[in-house]
């Protein structure tokens, strides 16, 4: 068989293989809570295992004289092979760097190889996937080291399997580096939404842009905003005009979000939400127990009667409401005095009760300067994600591709 994709200068048939005449086999340590230590010899498990790389975050130490089972070593593969979740079996990493005194867990098997950058590839593939999913055990969600025995495929040449190795190792670091660059500016979000708006008790903020000087107000939400009752009566809008807000992307199209509209056979009552408006969705999220504030930066849409739409008064930006929202320890702690929690669930908030709350807040320049800097943040988050879900789907259609 071949491939139907091919890098110049190879030819020749692939052949088919055990894995195991490519890799050997070792299996992870088995351990009681009675060895854990705070320091000693480190295992890996399936938390260590995390977008292809070893996450050494939630570390497990055990005393050096039980650990009796292989080191890991530069270059080998390890690969989740129980866990409760059946999508985290066959998730694999590679060792990408000396770790002494350091081994893998019982729901883990290592794999040792001459060209561990190809074998890491080719566990990633649909293939290997489709192994997994066929050979998985009907009670326990696990793979045994008899199953990887029986896995065959299809082996190019060394030389071809260094080039194609090389290659999705060269994809991987690029996703590696997009994904760490990412993390960093959600962090530095995170760390500014905090800093930037004075806390509890406080009346200016910890860091503050140059040149603006003096308190912040506490002032009533309702002093800086007014409920809009436009509905849809004429239809104007139909479904898919709907509109979703989510935590994460903000207001967006509910096709484009969620694949298909809700809406029932009527959106007349749906409340016309407009481009800068604001718009308070009471549905619960986990980090959001009671809803969600967002301001409105696409098209003219509409919404379900169960959200509430407002306007900024002059002096107001709603950008800067927006972002005051964002956290989650500030939208709860602000609707947590407002919200009573009904039967299923249910916000019984009315949407004037929404707006009894008080928020600190300072003059339109700094509140725009404010908004303007977390735009460029978004902005900058926005083409990461971009860039690394482009980077993710070009290595899935590389893997078809370049694999048989």
């Amino acid at each position: 068989m071949k491939p139907e994709i091919r890098f110049k200068g190879f030819e020749g048939v692939w052949n088919l293989k055990h894995l195991t005449d490519e890799a050997v086999l070792y299996s992870g340590l088995t351990y009681t809570p009675a060895d854990i230590r705070n320091n000693g010899t480190l295992v890996l498990r399936s938390s260590n295992v995390q977008d292809g790389e070893v996450a050494l975050n939630d570390n497990v130490y055990v005393d050096p004289r039980v650990a009796n089972s292989c080191n890991v070593e530069k270059g080998d593969i390890i690969v989740v092979v129980r866990n409760g979740s059946r999508t985290l079996i066959g998730k694999n990493a590679q060792i990408k760097r000396p770790m002494p005194n350091t081994v893998i867990g019982a729901f883990m098997t290592g794999l040792r190889t001459r060209i561990p950058e190809f074998i890491n590839a080719l566990l990633c593939t649909k293939a290997f996937d489709k192994f997994i999913t066929e050979n998985i055990g009907a009670t326990i969600n696990q793979i045994t080291n008899a199953t990887f025995k029986e896995m065959m495929f299809n082996f190019p040449e060394d030389s071809e399997q260094k080039y194609l190795g090389h290659y999705f190792a060269t994809i991987d670091k690029l996703i590696f580096q997009t994904n760490k660059h990412l993390a960093s500016l959600r962090q530095v979000k995170e760390a500014s939404l905090q800093a930037m708006f004075p806390q509890k008790g406080e009346k200016v903020p910890r860091i503050r842009f140059k040149g603006f000087e003096g308190e912040w107000k506490k002032i009533q939400l309702c002093d800086c905003l007014t409920i809009s009752n436009e509905k849809n009566l004429d239809n104007s809008f139909g479904i898919d005009d709907v509109l979703s807000v989510s935590d994460e992307v903000g207001v967006v199209n509910q096709i484009e979000l969620l694949g298909r509209s809700y809406a029932g056979k009527s959106v007349a009552n749906y409340g016309v939400l407009k481009t800068n408006q604001i718009v308070y969705t009471k549905s619960p999220l986990k980090s959001k127990p009671y809803g969600i504030i967002k301001v409105n930066k696409g098209k003219t849409g509409i919404v379900s009667v169960l959200y509430a739409i407002y306007d900024t008064v002059e002096g107001i930006s709603p950008d800067y409401i927006h972002y005051y929202f964002d956290p989650s320890y500030r939208i709860n702690n602000y609707l947590l005095p407002l919200v009573n929690k009904g039967a299923k669930n249910t916000m019984n908030i009315s949407d004037e009760m929404a707006l009894q709350g008080y928020i600190t807040i300072p003059t339109l320049e700094e509140q725009s300067s404010i908004a303007s800097y977390f735009r460029s943040l978004d902005r900058q988050i926005s083409l990461q994600s971009q860039r690394l879900e482009k980077l993710k789907q070009i290595k899935a259609a590389c893997l078809d591709k370049m694999f048989v």
